[in-house]
């Protein structure tokens, strides 16, 4: 199970909005609760809004792109 969101960013080029997408993984799992060892992850999908329709279709091409991402950092 996971939990999903959106970050909305303007003035901002998909490849920007790209290394914005993996430096929130990074910070993500680099997430640490005093001396406990957890493991937290994420894969982040990006989806430019120019383009793509109403919001329901963006959100299908983000939810897309996430899963893509998803299945690249498994390998």
């Amino acid at each position: 199970g996971g939990d999903e969101f959106a970050v909305l960013m303007w003035n901002v080029s998909d490849a920007q909005a790209a290394t914005k997408a993996r430096d929130l993984e990074a910070a993500i799992a680099a997430v640490s609760v005093g001396d406990a060892s957890i493991s937290v992850g994420a894969s982040a999908g990006i989806a430019p809004l120019a383009g793509h329709g109403s919001p329901a279709e963006i959100s299908e091409v983000a939810d897309k792109a996430m899963y893509a991402r998803k299945k690249e950092r498994r390998g």
